[in-house]
């Protein structure tokens, strides 16, 4: 897809024409709307250093409007990698009840 096409869906989404965007990575960085309520994300980023860190920061930093959502598909063989990072960024009051038995049958 060229830019101009990326940026007339972009501006229909913005505009409240459309209600829902699908996209890449290429969106995770350096968009910034406020009506974006809900991100899911049906991959995690691969942890191979903190600009992995950063990418899955960047993806979940989308969801921008109060109240906003970030869903994450945790696959347990492929995202273990991922999961030391979460347990230092997600509040302790909000992580999943999985997350620590996952983290001790990773070691």
């Amino acid at each position: 897809m060229i830019q101009k096409e990326r940026d007339q869906i972009e501006s229909s989404f913005t505009s409240g024409d459309i209600n829902l965007l699908v996209t890449t990575d290429v969106l995770s960085r350096g968009y910034d709307n406020k009506k974006v309520w809900l991100v899911i994300q049906m991959d995690l980023p691969v942890l191979k250093s903190n600009t992995s860190a950063n990418i899955y920061l960047h993806r979940v930093g989308r969801a921008r409007a109060p109240q906003s959502i970030c869903v994450s598909f945790y696959d347990s063989h492929e995202d273990k990698a991922i999961l030391p990072f979460l347990k230092t960024w997600i509040p302790a009051a909000d992580q999943p009840r999985w997350m620590e038995k996952a983290l001790k049958s990773s070691n």
